[in-house]
């Protein structure tokens, strides 16, 4: 982390890509490192690059079930509806299909469409075809306003 901030400090390119197209933002999202993710976001790194095969911060986080890194990217106010790529699932739906409980309750909190589909298959439908029951509930349970309050 010091070594983070310092090159900050000295200027460094915090939106520099490798060529996989990974920046330090998408590297620290990738590996669950908060405070590093924290320090890039309050230094306003680009949360909008996305790997070459398509993915966004907020998806590898969603994916990976990082449910601090996804809060983070929340507060920051990131596009919730983002996709993986062009015609690829939104972080709700990669949430529900892998029975994220705590990233899902925090992407609806942030007014996720829980209605979207992909696919054909709504996030509700996922989750049940998956066996996600707590994931499902979540989904029923919230209707428009009321997820602000969970």
């Amino acid at each position: 982390m010091t070594a983070v901030r310092l090159l900050l400090e000295d200027s460094a390119d915090k939106n520099q890509a490798n060529t996989s197209g990974a920046t330090p933002l998408l590297m620290a999202c990738q590996h669950n490192s908060v405070p590093v993710v924290r320090l890039l976001l309050e230094a306003r790194a680009d949360q909008d690059q996305r790997l070459n095969c398509g993915a966004a911060s907020l998806v590898l986080a969603c994916r990976r079930n990082f449910p601090e890194v996804t809060h983070l990217f929340l507060k920051s106010e990131v596009e919730v509806e983002v996709d993986e790529l062009e015609s690829g699932p939104p972080p709700l739906f990669i949430a529900c299909i892998r029975g994220h409980a705590k990233v899902v309750q925090l992407l609806l909190q942030a007014r996720a469409n829980r209605d979207q589909c992909t696919g054909g298959m709504s996030c509700l439908d996922i989750a049940q075809a998956q066996g996600h029951s707590r994931v499902a509930d979540l989904l029923l349970k919230c209707k428009g306003s009321s997820c602000q309050s969970r």
